[in-house]
This record gives structure tokens, C-alpha cells and sequence, in this order.
């Protein structure tokens, strides 16, 4: 009986463990990113915090080697984030559209590369 129960438990276990986890991806609006990058400025930072600079470290980080924008080489991601929840408070109507499109955006926006065409 106990060999029985012990082979039952491993295959329970096995079944268990090795299983495909199911996940439901969820894309992350403006307005999510805009709740999670609530104002720190005027207290200790939080857990919501660390998420938005992790958010957009993480999109400026893909993107960050192409031609799109030219963030200054000594900009903090503390500096960039503040320019991205700026960009999300003045453009409340774009809130519903995907974070990392509007994180890329606002980077455009405040750093533009220069023009590499010469007259």
C-alpha cells in the first residue's frame, strides 16, 4: 500500500510540475502605467514605484539602440520616467493605447535625434 501511494504521489507531482502553465497576457495600457506611476515626489517610494521605472527602463532598454530617440547619455532612468508620466498627463486621451507605444513616444518627443541630412 505504501509503495502505491508513493508512486501515485510522484505521478500526481510529475503531472503537476511538468503541465503547460496557462497564462493570459495582458497588455498594459497608458492608464495602468499612468496608475503604477503615481506622483513619488512628495513621499517614500512604493512597490507601484518600482514598477513604472522597471516598465520604462525596460521599454527605453529594447529600444534604446535604435535611430528613434537620442536620450542623453547622463539621463537617469529617474529622468526618463518623469518625462514619460509628463507625457502620459498631457495626453489623456491616448491612455487607452499600449504602454510600451506610448513610453516610445514620449521618448521621440523629448529626445529627437538630429537631423543626420546636411545641407
Amino acid at each position: 500500500m505504501k509503495r502505491i501511494t508513493i508512486t501515485a504521489t510522484a505521478a500526481l507531482l510529475n503531472m503537476i510540475l511538468c503541465s503547460p502553465v496557462l497564462a493570459e497576457v495582458e497588455n498594459v495600457s497608458g492608464a495602468l502605467l499612468k496608475k503604477l506611476c503615481t506622483s513619488y515626489d512628495d513621499r517614500p517610494a512604493n512597490t507601484l514605484d518600482g514598477m513604472c521605472i522597471g516598465y520604462v527602463v525596460g521599454v527605453t532598454s529594447v529600444v534604446e539602440y535604435t535611430n528613434y530617440f537620442c536620450r542623453p547619455v547622463r539621463s537617469t532612468h529617474s529622468q526618463v520616467t518623469l518625462v514619460v508620466k509628463k507625457y502620459l498627463s498631457e495626453h489623456p486621451e491616448k491612455l487607452h493605447l499600449d504602454a510600451d507605444g506610448l513610453v516610445l513616444e514620449a521618448l521621440i518627443e523629448a529626445f529627437p535625434c538630429p537631423d543626420s541630412t546636411t545641407d
